[in-house]
Order: C-alpha cells, then sequence, then structure tokens
C-alpha cells in the first residue's frame, strides 16, 4: 500500500433509491492531524491525535454484534469478535458485511477500496442492514500520540491517518467507524512509502452531550 485511498471525516449524506435494502460502503483513510511533522531516514518525531468526530463505536459494535451474533457463522462471530477486541472496528464492519463483496465473501475487499453499491439478495442480509441503519452514534474525541519515523534522506512532512469505514443508506443515513488500532503515517497526498507510524492504539472518548 504506497498510497492511501483518502476519504473525508464525516458523516455524508445518500439519496433514496427505489430498489431493495441498497447501501454504499466507502472504505479508506482519513486525516486525523491538522499539523505535519518533518522526518527523515533516521529520525522519528511524535504526532498528537486531537479531533472530534461522530462515530459508531467499538462499546456500541459490540452491543449491536451480540444481538446479531446468530445470524453469522461461528468461524465469522470469531473474526468480528477478534477485531472488536483490537478496537479495530472498520474491520469489523468489513466483516460484517463481507456478504456484499462481490461474491468474494472477503472481508479486504471492503479495505483501502473506493466506494461499493450493493444490494442485498437474502432476508438475513436485508436484517443486517436494516438493523445497521438504526445502530447509534456518538460525538467523540479520538486522541493519542503516534510516532513517526522517517524513511527516506529527504525530508517529508508526515500526517497521521486511520483507516475510517462509511456505510450510506438509501434511506439518507450513515453510521462511520474507526480502527483504533492501526494508525498510518502518510504524506499530505497519502503516499506512505517515505514514512512509517510506530503501532500505537488511539483513544476514542464519547463527548457529553
Amino acid at each position: 500500500m504506497a498510497t492511501l485511498h483518502k476519504v473525508l471525516v464525516s458523516n455524508a449524506r445518500f439519496g433514496e433509491t427505489a430498489a431493495g435494502e441498497t447501501f454504499t460502503y466507502t472504505n479508506g483513510y482519513g486525516q486525523l492531524t491538522k499539523a505535519g511533522v518533518q522526518v527523515q531516514k533516521g529520525a522519528t518525531a511524535h504526532a498528537d491525535v486531537a479531533i472530534t468526530m461522530q462515530l459508531v463505536t467499538v462499546d456500541t459494535t459490540q452491543s449491536w454484534f451480540k444481538e446479531h451474533a446468530q445470524v453469522f457463522t461461528a468461524a465469522q462471530q470469531q473474526r468480528i469478535q477478534e477485531h472488536l477486541d483490537r478496537k479495530d472496528s472498520a474491520s469489523a464492519w468489513n466483516a460484517i458485511f463481507a456478504w456484499g463483496a462481490a461474491g468474494q465473501h472477503d472481508e479486504n475487499y471492503f479495505r483501502n477500496a473506493s466506494a461499493q453499491s450493493v444490494t442485498t439478495q437474502t432476508d438475513s442480509e436485508k436484517t443486517i442492514v436494516q438493523s445497521a441503519k438504526k445502530v447509534q452514534t456518538s460525538h467523540v474525541k479520538v486522541t493519542g500520540t503516534v510516532d513517526i519515523v522517517g524513511l527516506s534522506m529527504l525530508p517529508t512532512t508526515a500526517f497521521v491517518f486511520a483507516q475510517i469505514s462509511t456505510i450510506q443508506f438509501a434511506d439518507g443515513t450513515s453510521i462511520q467507524v474507526l480502527d483504533q488500532d492501526n494508525p498510518v503515517a502518510a504524506s499530505a497526498s497519502g503516499d506512505t512509502s517515505n514514512v512509517q507510524a510506530r503501532p500505537k492504539q488511539l483513544t476514542v472518548v464519547p463527548l457529553e452531550a
């Protein structure tokens, strides 16, 4: 992954669709730091993340998943739970909607991809989508300090990105989820070839209403 597919850190609205339970799944990387840090090979800089977002949190996803676990196979349940244990909501929802991955049944189909439009084909798929539309979002603050390591002799200004998935439903509602476990370092254009983020986990704290 040399260049990130960048997405907006916001909730989008989508128009009404007449054909069944249709949704659009957009996955990519949202920029979480406004100010960049400059590094080059042999140097490490610290980037502080402090951004407010409207998200479906890991805890909310976990509650939803417990309620609907019986829809998934034992192997799918294990995979989804592994993502949630790592606080990776983006990949958890990738796995939840893997049945819609163009027949590939592969959650990685959604990773770093542009928008994919999917229409349900079975009653269980329809149930998942109808329920997901009602999942509660929270106004949260995402924080953390990420170490960014330079890989090139040329100075590079780097920013912190994280995997963000937005699910846009036909009725105009949408939900957005975040991978707290794997922040990524990249240039403003999304180029990851000259910098690297050392593993850190971001913190998501709900804000008072």
